[in-house]
């Protein structure tokens, strides 16, 4: 059953490959600590299909290919593909809409471990840990950080009505293994754990790659009039996961994920992740009411920092560049800024610089009327923000 999914503004993420030099690799310091704090949103998308209405083409698609398709159902306009690797050349659009209906937003904190905490006890190497809000009730998950990788140790769930589960990853399952670097594109290989806990057994094997790099540019306004925000110098960690659940009296449960993260230097939690997980089950549909789902699940999920909203719904933000397109003559009006120093630089097409200015008192006006009709771009660096945008100009 398709649904039908009305969105009145967006913003979309454009991976811009090989348009920047290789970053830096990350370390351990790139990783959560104890103290450090992120405002996240999420959204599922709900689920693509089920056992159903499933053909034997549908099941048989790719996860890439799962992932993309549920995107291009949202709007086929931009999402025609998901780029992979590093030899990317031109811009490739990932549709990430920020007007989502129910979307849930949560505070992120890594704590530091002692023996009060629940569960605690089962996790002695635990550097850190983070409290989970959901519908079935709290948990806690346990983390270590150190100079070989950033690794879940496992978690201790408190599921509301029931006993409270620990549920520990034997041997400990990297995020990511020090350094991560593009110029070693296999992190984690060859791995595989297993976990129990609640009557349930797991058996998980993971891959983790640094497949991208390059610069970020989220876009948020209106089609007619997109704002570019850029962050440059990021770093895109996939994590392939192929995961066996064992229900007992030979109920079983496979789950093959994929998690593409987006990170920058300095932020211990990817600016974006989004990420598809196929469920599916040798469960007869008839006993689905006690056992689970034949589903699809895609969810986005990004940091509030690094989410910009639409130019109209921000009085924080405010940018105003008018008349756009222009015959000339044109004004860029940063209430927001007044009083700081910001800068403006105009590009050609090919990328050429041709005008250059700055200010301090939030209003700056610019004379193109010598240059060619055509459509340019605005970059302008606001106390330590970037922005870029579109200008036309049209005599």
């Amino acid at each position: 059953m398709k649904k039908l999914l009305t969105l009145s503004a967006f913003i979309f993420l454009s991976v811009m490959l090989s348009k920047a030099q290789t970053p830096t690799p990350m370390v351990s310091a790139d990783f959560p600590s104890p103290g450090d704090s992120s405002d996240v949103k999420e959204y599922t998308i709900s689920p693509t299909q089920t056992y159903a209405d499933s053909t034997s083409a549908n099941d048989s698609l790719t996860i890439d290919r799962t992932l993309e398709k549920a995107l291009q159902a949202i709007n086929d306009t931009y999402m025609d593909d998901i780029s992979i690797g590093g030899n990317q050349t031109d811009t490739v659009p990932i549709v990430i809409y920020s007007q989502f209906p129910g979307a849930n937003a949560f505070h992120r904190v890594y704590g530091t471990v002692n023996g009060f905490l629940p569960g605690a006890t089962s996790f002695p190497t635990a550097t850190t840990y983070t409290y989970v809000e959901s519908a079935d009730g709290p948990a806690y998950v346990y983390y270590q950080n150190d100079a070989t990788g950033f690794y879940e140790l496992g978690s201790y769930l408190m599921p509301t009505g029931n006993p409270a589960i620990t549920m520990v990853n034997t041997p400990k399952k990297p995020v990511v293994t020090f350094p991560v670097d593009y110029n070693t594109p296999a992190n984690v290989t060859g791995f595989s754990s297993s976990t129990s806990g609640g009557g349930i057994a797991t058996t998980t094997n993971l891959e983790v790659t640094v497949d991208a790099y390059g610069t970020l540019v989220i876009v948020s306004g209106s089609v007619s009039t997109p704002v570019f925000t850029t962050y440059t110098d990021y770093l895109r960690v996939v994590q392939y996961s192929l995961d066996t659940m064992d229900l007992g009296s030979g109920m079983l449960f496979f789950i093959e994920s994929k998690y593409y993260n987006y990170y920058i230097p300095g932020r211990f939690d990817p600016i974006i992740a989004y990420s598809v997980a196929k469920i599916r089950s040798n469960i007869d549909p008839m006993y689905w009411s006690m056992a689970g789902q034949w589903e699809d699940e895609i969810e986005v999920q990004w940091n509030k920092e690094f989410m910009p909203v639409g130019v109209s719904e921000s009085d924080g933000w405010q940018l105003n560049l008018f008349p756009n397109p222009t015959s000339g003559n044109v004004t860029l009006d940063m209430p927001a800024f007044s009083g700081e120093n910001v800068q403006m630089d105009v590009y050609s097409v090919a990328g050429q610089l041709i005008a250059s200015q700055s200010f301090s008192d939030g209003l700056i006006q610019m004379d193109l009327s010598g240059q060619p009709e055509g459509i340019y771009t605005v970059r302008i660096n606001a106390n330590g923000h970037v922005f870029t945008s579109k200008l036309v100009i049209a005599q």
